[in-house]
C-alpha cells in the first residue's frame, strides 16, 4: 500500500508540473509575461519572511506584553509587496490570468522560502559544530552538575 501511495503523489507532482509548464508556456505566448522567474522568487520569499518574522514579533510581544508596532510594521511591508506583486501580475496579463498567476506564485515560492530556513539553519548547525568544534556547557552548582 506504501508503494501505491508514493506512485501516486509521484504522479499527482508530475502532473501538476506539466500543467505548470502548459500554463507558463501559454502566457507567455498570448502575453508575453512569465510568473515562474527569479526576481518574482525573491520577491515572494522576501515577502513571505516579512510576513513570517513579522507575525512571530508580533506575537512574542503580545506574550511578553512589549511594543506590537515593529511586527506589525514587518507584516504590513510583506503584504504589501504581496499586492505590489497581485498589481504587477494583474497589469501584465489580465485579471483572471494575473490572479492565478500570483497564486501559483505563492504556493511554489513560500514553500520554497520555507525549504531555504530550513536548509540554512541545518548549514549553520553543522557549520558551528563540524568546523567551531561547538559543544555542550555543563554547569557546576549547588544542585549537581546538569547540561545546559
Amino acid at each position: 500500500m506504501l508503494v501505491l501511495k508514493i506512485l501516486a503523489a509521484s504522479a499527482a507532482i508530475f502532473l501538476a508540473a506539466g500543467v505548470l509548464q502548459v500554463f507558463e508556456a501559454r502566457v507567455s505566448k498570448r502575453y508575453g509575461a512569465r510568473f515562474l522567474t527569479k526576481s518574482a522568487a525573491v520577491a515572494w520569499i522576501l515577502a513571505s519572511s516579512l510576513l513570517a518574522g513579522g507575525y512571530y514579533w508580533w506575537q512574542s510581544t503580545v506574550a511578553t506584553g512589549g511594543d506590537q508596532l515593529n511586527g506589525i510594521v514587518l507584516m504590513s511591508l510583506g503584504a504589501a509587496a504581496i499586492i505590489g506583486t497581485l498589481v504587477w501580475n494583474i497589469r501584465s496579463t489580465n485579471l483572471l490570468i494575473g490572479v492565478v498567476g500570483t497564486l501559483l506564485q505563492a504556493s511554489i515560492f513560500s514553500v520554497l522560502a520555507l525549504f531555504g530556513v530550513i536548509g540554512a539553519t541545518v548549514s549553520l548547525v553543522l557549520f558551528f559544530v563540524a568546523v567551531l568544534g561547538a559543544r555542550p556547557v555543563y554547569v557546576v552548582g549547588t544542585g549537581g552538575i546538569r547540561r545546559r
